[in-house]
């Protein structure tokens, strides 16, 4: 019986932690009353739902009239809300199993969910729940800051919230021009001087990767002010549902002026 309630706790918090991805959709120029909602699971072990939107096109010149088109699509998305196809056509729409707060949910497999969530951003609010690996940058993200023409280190701290070991199979940073002085070439040195991570981290825990970013090797700069602006970006290569850049963007002082 003891053997049993540990699996038991284990089945539990494996998940537990099921992560809510939005079903993607990127609405053409000028649509409006856009609704996607997923229905049912599909045999390939996606979602599968509906797509619709209006477009509202109107004549120019004397006695100008508006026309409103609707499209509806059956849409498909992989289980992290990828969109993986559509056909012409509205899907026949089940009942809703049930509601629970936010989500209404049309399809439950004890595994995975589906539906539409009122809280997600924008007017698509279809939604899968489903157990993977995830992780969440800790560390404040995006952050603009002014820094001096030195080596600058900054850790990025990530936490592993999902619900299997989060598997790392590559980090990397790259140092690109931003702002109005984007003509700039040399963007300086960058490098992940610290892994913290490794090739996986276990559900719960934290770590973090140091970067250090040497701006010294810009020889010069055509701001007679010395600045250079720089986005400096780590990004990570995962079997998590998505992925997400930490950035860190920098006003560089103090840069060498080029000579007309």
């Amino acid at each position: 019986m003891k053997k049993v309630l540990v699996a038991l706790v284990l089945l539990l918090a494996g998940t537990a932690h099921a992560y809510e991805y939005k079903l993607q959709f990127a609405p053409p120029p000028g649509a409006r009353g856009i609704n996607v909602v997923g229905y049912a699971f599909t045999d390939a072990g996606g979602v599968s739902g509906l797509v619709h939107y209006a477009i509202t096109r109107c004549s120019s010149g004397r006695g100008a009239h508006c026309i409103t088109t609707q499209y509806d699509y059956s849409a498909t998305w992989d289980l992290f809300g990828n969109p993986t196809g559509s056909v012409a056509g509205a899907p026949t729409a089940p009942a809703p199993l049930y509601v629970d707060g936010t989500l209404t949910v049309y399809a439950d497999n004890g595994t995975n969910k589906t539906g539409s969530d009122s809280t997600i951003a924008g007017a698509d609010k279809g939604f899968v729940i489903t157990p993977s690996s995830h992780y969440t940058w800790q560390s404040p993200n995006g952050q603009l800051q002014v820094i001096p023409d030195a080596p600058y280190t900054f850790s990025a701290s990530l936490l592993s919230d999902g619900d299997f070991n989060l598997n790392v199979a590559q980090a990397t940073v790259s140092a690109a021009p931003s702002g109005f002085l984007a003509g700039v070439p040399d963007q300086g040195a960058i490098s992940i001087t610290s892994d913290g991570c490794g090739a996986s981290v276990s559900p719960g825990a934290s770590c973090a990767y140091v970067v250090t970013y040497d701006p010294t090797t810009i020889q010069c700069t055509p701001s007679t002010q010395g600045l250079i602006y720089t986005t400096v970006t780590l990004t990570l290569a995962t079997d998590a549902g998505q992925s997400f850049d930490f950035t860190q963007i920098y006003t560089v002082t103090g840069v060498p002026v080029c000579d007309d």
